[in-house]
């Protein structure tokens, strides 16, 4: 992991932010997602399991950063476009590296490194069941097949499945839906 990377990031966010009226609220955001960026880069005491469930909110606070910049009618464009290629660099970069602790994890314990489907819950069974059959959902139509599940426990075995590269999720605000990979 690229520490300096991830701070360099954050820091031209920031020098962005400076310039713009509601600029304090974007460096905020961008400072909450260096804390979790600088998690991944640390080796304790946070374990692999735990930087997979980092990944999903550190995925939605990227996104996050990168709407409140594009509302800004004050910012440079050019500066925009370089820091949307730069975030767009760290989920890569964060999954891959999960990733290749994970296969270096299982190969350590004689597993294969596509166990991670077995460890998954019922629920979360029957959610990849559906979007098999049914290609791509949203989280309600999910609740119609889970109606004793919350969409909070919804949207949290969905951050799972997508933390374990097994769907991804399309589509932003109210058109998001998921799909199997």
């Amino acid at each position: 992991m690229d520490r300096d990377f991830f701070v360099k990031v954050v820091f031209a966010t920031h020098k962005v932010a400076a310039l713009l009226p509601d600029g304090e609220e974007i460096k905020k955001m961008a400072n909450k997602l260096l804390s979790d960026l600088l998690l991944f880069c640390e080796e304790n005491p946070i374990t692999i399991d735990q930087k997979r469930n980092i990944l999903p909110r550190t995925l939605r606070e990227i996104d996050s950063v990168l709407v409140a910049l594009k509302k800004e009618k004050w910012a440079n464009p050019k500066n925009l476009l370089v820091l949307e290629k730069e975030y767009r660099k760290i989920p890569q970069m964060l999954i891959a590296f999960l990733e290749e602790n994970v296969e270096s994890v299982s190969a350590k314990v004689g597993a294969e490194p596509g166990l991670a489907q077995n460890s998954l819950t019922a629920r979360q069974h029957k959610i990849l069941e559906f979007l098999k059959n049914k290609e791509k959902a949203q989280v309600w139509e999910l609740q119609k097949i889970l109606p004793e599940v919350t969409k909070r426990t919804l949207r949290r075995d969905l951050d799972n499945l997508l933390s374990l590269n097994l769907i991804e999720r399309k589509g932003e605000w109210n058109n998001v839906f998921y799909t199997v990979k």
